[in-house]
Parts: structure tokens; sequence; C-alpha cells
């Protein structure tokens, strides 16, 4: 009966999508040759099936690699992506399946699903990524302008990150300049860095 009623849910969710959203499919979890008698930390491999909406719905199956540190984590970060559990009574139980921007995510198989079926960057799925971007940038560009009264790199970054602000194309003028480094950040202090390591935390759904 759960299982019926889990298949209904899921359903009921995938018709739910967005245009460019994806959703997982939490049962799909089936783990990569995993080692759980391994000292923590350690790193677990598994695939998940996931629905993806485009013109149509298209359904992918993707590998996810997590570093946990405890059995919390083991617990609560071996899931699909936008599935959520919470401790209840017996244990760690499902709570919500959330869906996500396909390109919102550290799982290359999504984002290359993403790019084949054409789906833009910044479509309406995309727009409360881009407002949060926008307020990250307003936040630390304001933290790296008072810390640049005693450090230029920081005031250099800060002023262009402050630029960055609801100007989406400077954003993406600085992800080309570092897709050509193939995201390697040059070691050291440098106002460029500090741009950059912002942009890999705050902006990588645009990678």
């Amino acid at each position: 009966m759960f299982r019926f009623l889990f298949f209904i849910l899921i359903s009921f969710q995938t018709l739910a999508l967005s245009y460019g959203e994806c959703i997982a499919i939490p049962s799909s979890k089936v783990y990569i040759d995993a080692d759980f008698h391994q000292d923590f930390p350690k790193t677990i491999s598994f695939n998940c099936r996931y629905e993806c909406l485009a013109d149509t719905i298209v359904e992918v199956k993707a590998k996810s690699s997590v570093t946990v540190s405890n059995f919390d984590q083991e617990a609560r970060n071996l899931v699909c992506q936008g599935v959520i559990v919470g401790k209840g009574k017996w244990g760690y139980e499902l709570e919500r399946v959330e869906p996500f921007f396909i390109y919102n995510t550290r799982i290359e198989a999504l984002k290359s699903l993403g790019r084949q079926l054409q789906v833009p960057i910044d479509t309406a799925s995309s727009s409360n990524l881009r407002e949060k971007l926008f307020t990250d940038l307003k936040t630390i560009s304001s933290a790296y302008i008072i810390a640049g009264q005693n450090s230029l790199e920081f005031k250099e970054a800060g002023l262009v990150l402050e630029q960055m602000i609801d100007n989406i194309g400077l954003v993406d003028e600085y992800l080309a300049r570092l897709k050509l480094m193939d995201y390697k950040i040059p070691r050291g202090l440098s106002s460029d860095g500090l741009i950059y390591n912002v942009l890999l935390s705050s902006a990588f759904w645009r990678i």
C-alpha cells in the first residue's frame, strides 16, 4: 500500500514540474560498490533516476559521489538530489522530494542533459536562482569593500562584484574567462581569484 501511495505522490510531483526542472525517483537509488565499513570520512557513489521536463518528460540515470564524515551525514546526504529526509520514530524517514532547476546541480549527467535538451540558463525556473545570486553578490561585495580598507585585492574584487548586481552579462563574462582557465583559480591572493571563488560558489548553476 505504501509503495502505491508513494508512486502516486511522485506522479503528482512530476506533473507539477515546471519547464527546465527535474525531480528524483527516490526508490531508484542503487549504490555502486559501496563499502559502508570503511572509516570516516568516506566517499560513497550511487545512481539515481530523475525525470526532467523540457519539451517532454525525459528520464535519465545519473551518478552521484558524496563524501560524508559521520553517521548523521551518511543518513541525510546519501540521497538523490532533491530528496529530503528527517529523523522519525524509526530512524531517518523520507519527508519530501523537491524539484530543482536542471543546471542547479553538481551532477554532470543532468547538466549535460540540459544542454542536450537546449534548456536555456535563464528561464522562469531559474528566476529564484538569479535573485539569490544577486543577493549574495550584494552581501559579499559590501563585506569585501569593507575589508578593502586594508587590502587592495579585496577592494577591487568588491567593486567588481558590486557591478555584477543585476548585471548577469558581467557575471557570464567572468565565468567565460574562468572557463578558459578550465575553472582552475590561480594560487595566491588576487582580486580575480576572490571574484572567481564567489562565482564558483554562487553562480555554479550557470557553468
